[in-house]
């Protein structure tokens, strides 16, 4: 019969705080990712505090379930409440992570793409069992929206203005002119950008995935 261990009380109850904790944050991240799908952060953003009723009506949206998400966004610390006015407000400080599309600091994308990504633990957890993989088909069309507007703000604020300078002689060909090729392209914003700012070399995106080539084309005719 193998020795029980004894149990130190203190380093359990630390563990099962985290474990706590991590849980906790799954569920805020997923409120969150209402927020960003249904607009709410940007309204704030926009419109300024507001009741539950307010948000419900500036939004289009149910008083009952904005009542419950305001709640429980305040509660994480990612809005405020006021009692005196009973109206919720997003801070200035926290709007570039969750209303900014586009900026450098924008979570929206992340929070896109994570509900995506559980929409396939089945298949995750049957590879486990029998090797395999995923195929990219599989996943949600939010999965690619996300990592779309995530990395934008990487490519639009990051990648010109600080990546490519760090390589000063990539630079320089760049500006004289050289062939260029993204292989994992996605949806090719990132040598859209490049395109842009170093307009004298030629761009190549290669893709496996064909829905992702197709809007690569459609973002690239776009611009």
């Amino acid at each position: 019969m193998p020795t029980q261990a004894v149990l130190d009380q203190a380093k359990l109850n630390q563990f099962v705080g985290k474990v706590l904790g991590d849980t906790s944050a799954t569920l805020v991240t997923l409120l969150a990712a209402i927020g960003d799908r249904l607009g709410l952060f940007k309204e704030l953003a926009a419109s300024g505090p507001a009741t539950s009723a307010d948000l419900a009506s500036r939004s289009g949206t149910n008083e009952r379930y904005v009542r419950e998400w305001l709640g429980g966004m305040a509660t994480a610390g990612y809005i405020t409440y006021d009692s005196a006015t009973q109206r919720f407000n997003l801070p200035p400080e926290h709007m570039p992570a969750l209303a900014h599309e586009g900026g450098p600091f924008f979570f929206g994308g992340v929070h896109e793409m994570l509900p995506a990504l559980a929409g396939v633990l089945d298949e995750v957890i049957e590879s486990f069992r029998r090797g395999g993989g995923v195929p990219q088909s599989a996943y949600d069309v939010h999965f690619c929206d996300g990592g779309e507007r995530f990395t934008m703000g990487w490519f639009e604020n990051l990648l010109t203005q600080q990546w490519i300078p760090a390589m000063p002689d990539v630079k320089a060909k760049l500006e004289r002119g050289a062939l260029v090729a993204d292989v994992g392209c996605g949806r090719g914003r990132a040598l859209i950008k490049m395109a842009q700012v170093f307009p004298k070399s030629r761009y190549v995106g290669y893709d496996v995935f064909q829905p992702s080539v197709d809007r690569a084309t459609a973002n690239a005719k776009a611009a």
